[in-house]
């Protein structure tokens, strides 16, 4: 219901328009009175009427001044004058304040009912239009981050735009770009620490306080292909200092674990040019393998006179190591070769993880042949190396992965030559078997054509512990890997290391290590 409020100072007519106009049938609240322009300014305040009758005329405040007050906090409001003069000025008056009617006195009871009705009518239009924008707002607000993809979408893969559809979208947006500015794309690779895709809850998180970081800077931020894009319309080159700390904030933030890394394409001037901002930052996205993660990277031409280190020379070098047998030349190998490559920063990733396949598959071939693995395997070596090589993301990975093949090859040979064959050929059982509940020392002295006590006497003095003790050892540390798996439970962890009742294997641990799975796992997060 609509309210109204009646402001005179005679009160003759007041009480009349009290007493003979139909309010409630006009489907209006009679909200209050009042005797002067005063007065009635602090009733308006107080219950916020969507119509005034009002003497034109009045004491102190007359009804023009109090109409310009109200329509300053009540825009919307419809005013009614009366007058017993048929000024000019006045008239102009209430013509600029866009009065719905001008009465004048005496008051004509079908003309200033009229004049409600038309004002109730005003005023129920008011309301549909609101009600009709707030309807439009609604259903904006609910698509932004589908305006934001779509918007992003036609900017990014074309030059090809339409300016009206893009300004539409910005209003939309409530953003203003013009068309001289000068714009990048940051392109953002998210991970986590298991190198799988985030779920979307996940990613409107980190969308979320990327445009936190960058609040201060008109852009527009969406996820896309499992990245965070981001167009940024900026002055000056402090947005490069920005968004070096970008990583450094979102690990904070979010999840320190999060695996991130930031691609920046080069300034381009329009937003016809922008693709091309894009273009460049998609591309440098592969400079992940060179900086690792955690860091952000501008957009560079590579250097067309790029002369390599000889893959050959390489390969030949660490032949001759691992012929002699020469473990610290094979790891100062490894680290050089890693050193130097990151400096030349080639597009052609493939072609380095080519150079470490080749030297890994020759570290495995020389271990072969010391008789460290087994020569009949059940896998092609070369594409299992491969494959292995393919889902190393950086060079720092690459590197840690082959010093781990060195260092384990060389401790088997170093213990090859510190035990007998026999002792070397149960721990290697042990080591494929432990997940096995059954594994004794009968099943053992099996495998060797022993029987079990003189096993068990060559091992305690070859190794200096019992079978049964190494096993446990054995079991431990692999549950420990996969303790550093959060989405394992506890009795999958068990059961993966032979141990059936997960109570049994607690108490194992804990005599093992001094502290629980669950202690264990935990302080692996820290």
């Amino acid at each position: 219901m609509l309210k109204a409020i009646i402001i005179d100072d005679e009160t003759v007519t007041r009480k009349g328009l009290i007493k003979h106009i139909p309010w409630s049938k006009l489907n209006i609240e009679l909200a209050g009175e009042a005797s002067d322009g005063k007065e009635g300014l602090e009733i308006v305040k107080r219950v916020k009427p969507n119509i005034v009758v009002s003497d034109v005329r009045m004491p102190g405040m007359n009804g023009i001044e109090m109409a310009r007050e109200i329509k300053k906090t009540q825009p919307d409001c419809r005013i009614i004058f009366l007058s017993a003069y048929a000024d000019k000025e006045y008239l102009k008056a209430a013509i600029d304040i866009s009065a719905v009617s001008y009465v004048e006195k005496p008051v004509n009871l079908i003309e200033i009912s009229e004049a409600i009705k038309k004002a109730s009518q005003m005023c129920l239009e008011d309301e549909n239009r609101k009600a009709d924008k707030d309807s439009i707002d609604t259903v904006i607000y609910d698509n932004i981050p589908f305006i934001k993809q779509n918007l992003i979408e036609k900017l990014t893969l074309s030059s090809e735009i339409s300016s009206e559809e893009v300004n539409r979208n910005l209003d939309y947006l409530k953003i203003q770009f013009n068309d001289k500015d000068k714009f990048i794309v940051m392109v953002l690779e998210v991970k986590n620490r298991t190198e799988d895709n985030l779920e979307k809850d996940e990613y409107e998180k980190i969308l979320n306080t990327v445009e936190k970081y960058i609040k201060d800077i008109k852009n527009i931020t969406t996820y896309k292909d499992n990245n965070i894009v981001s167009i940024i319309n900026y002055r000056d080159d402090s947005i490069k200092n920005l968004l070096l700390g970008i990583c450094d904030f979102i690990n904070t933030k979010v999840d320190k674990n999060l695996k991130l890394f930031c691609a920046v394409g080069q300034s381009e001037i329009g937003l016809k040019n922008i693709n091309k901002s894009f273009t460049a930052a998609q591309k440098t996205l592969s400079k992940v393998f060179y900086y690792g993660y955690g860091t952000t990277v501008f957009y560079k031409e590579n250097r067309k006179d790029i002369e390599l280190p000889s893959d050959e020379e390489i390969q030949t070098r660490m032949s001759k190591h691992l012929s002699e047998e020469n473990k610290d030349e094979a790891v100062k190998l490894i680290k050089k070769t890693c050193r130097e490559l990151k400096k030349y920063d080639i597009d052609d990733v493939n072609y380095i993880k080519c150079i470490f396949f080749r030297l890994c598959v020759k570290i495995f071939r020389e271990a072969n042949r010391r008789g460290i693995y087994d020569s009949k395997t059940n896998y092609d070596v070369d594409e299992h190396i491969w494959e292995i090589m393919l889902n190393l993301n950086t060079i720092d990975e690459i590197e840690s992965y082959m010093l781990e093949k060195i260092n384990k090859s060389f401790e088997e040979i170093e213990e090859i030559r510190s035990s007998s064959r026999t002792i070397f050929e149960i721990k290697k059982f042990i080591d494929k078997n432990y997940k096995d509940e059954n594994i004794s020392t009968k099943t053992l002295a099996d495998v060797v054509y022993l029987t079990p006590s003189y096993l068990s006497a060559l091992f305690k003095k070859e190794v200096g512990k019992t079978i049964s003790d190494y096993i446990v050892e054995v079991r431990i540390e692999k549950s420990k890997e996969y303790l550093k798996d959060n989405r394992l439970k506890l009795l999958e962890v068990a059961l993966n290391v032979g141990y059936s009742d997960p109570n049994y294997y607690t108490k194992v641990f804990k005599k093992i290590t001094g502290i629980t799975p669950s202690q264990y796992r935990e302080k692996y997060k820290q």
